[in-house]
């Protein structure tokens, strides 16, 4: 056989063989989802529920490689998003939803898809907007308490602050509270308001009157970075609600 046709086959076979040992790029990046682009929902916290709660649908990990719970095992839940996020895994791409329930214990990705927007009304504590804690240490942000932390500009939503606020107003606004907030959360400003008076149902327009006549603050446009617990209780024999920023 011709020396030089021996040489091109021999040479075209080591190539064959190379290309085979090298798995495809596509198959590399299969299954692994990066992030593309992310936004916050900290502040407004919007609520949401399982579109269809009779059929299974995965909350995962941070990278979506792990379940964590499936929607399915809580169809009276209502959900709230923290943050969404935009990502791939070289083949599809998405747009999936950070969850976290009421009392911050389960929390994860979910592919948006599978939820819809509002409270679930089957959720006991959250289907009348003006029900705020009952008689629990857990901290329930219920649809009164997220539009009143919506209206001060700039703020995050701090469930610790919150959490810290519940159990100041059982005591009936103790002033103790400024001295608690800057020992557990290691901050140094503190404005703690008190809106006694609410009366039941109340309002967020009545909340911002309430607010500005305790004379702690004079706007809601004044506390970029700073955080926010809330609680409003606006049933039972008194009435009232308190609210902290802190930086």
């Amino acid at each position: 056989m011709n020396k030089k046709i021996v040489t091109a086959l021999i040479v075209g076979l080591l190539s064959l063989l190379g290309m085979l040992s090298i798995p495809p790029l596509s198959s590399h990046a299969a299954g692994v989802y990066r992030t593309i682009t992310s936004k916050s929902y900290a502040a407004e916290m919007p609520a949401y529920h399982a579109k269809n709660s009779n059929k299974s649908a995965y909350i995962w990990n941070n990278n979506l490689t792990k379940k964590k719970h499936n929607l399915k095992n809580y169809p009276r839940t209502t959900w709230f998003v923290t943050k969404s996020y935009k990502m791939t895994n070289g083949k599809k791409t998405g747009i999936f939803y950070r969850l976290q329930d009421v009392t911050g214990t389960k929390t994860g990705l979910v592919w948006r898809g599978y939820l819809t927007k509002g409270v679930n009304q089957k959720s006991p504590r959250l289907a009348d907007n003006t029900y705020s804690f009952g008689l629990t240490n857990k901290y329930y942000l219920n649809e009164l308490n997220r539009q009143v932390v919506k209206q001060f500009t700039g703020t995050s939503y701090s469930q610790q602050a919150s959490k810290l606020v519940l159990d100041d107003i059982s005591d009936n606004l103790n002033t103790t509270l400024s001295d608690a907030i800057k020992e557990e959360m290691g901050t140094t400003k503190v404005i703690v308001i008190g809106v006694p008076d609410l009366g039941s149902p109340t309002s967020v327009a009545k909340i911002k009157q309430l607010v500005l006549k305790s004379g702690k603050i004079n706007d809601f446009n004044s506390y970029q970075g700073w955080s926010i617990g809330v609680c409003m209780w606006p049933t039972g024999s008194t009435p009232n609600g308190e609210i902290v920023l802190t930086k």
